[in-house]
């Protein structure tokens, strides 16, 4: 019984000691954010960009079509399983011949 009153102060506990150690991160919150962004030594983008959301669905189409272009014609070329395990199935005469 003792551990049960235990495990349902715990949360209240933690939350009571977590507080203030929570509410002195939120305020640097950015400045920690930001070196957390730059770990890998790469820029991160500090402005709004270069091109505009419509050229960029513009590109993304472009190149979508392109892929999808090359993809079908490459799945045309050449012949799948499925299509294979077909050639091999029996006609209907081969099976009437073996029957006899």
């Amino acid at each position: 019984m003792p551990q049960v009153l235990i495990m349902t102060r715990l949360p209240r506990r933690v939350s009571y000691f977590l507080r203030p150690y929570i509410t002195r991160c939120i305020g640097r919150l950015p400045e920690k954010l930001h070196g957390f962004l730059n770990l890998n030594d790469r820029d991160i983008l500090t402005h709004a960009g270069k091109i505009s959301h419509e050229l960029a669905l513009a590109k993304t189409e472009q190149v979508y079509e392109d892929y999808n272009i090359q993809r079908i014609a490459q799945s045309n070329a050449s012949e799948g399983d499925f299509e294979k395990a077909i050639k091999n199935l029996p006609t209907a005469k081969e099976k009437r011949n073996d029957a006899d």
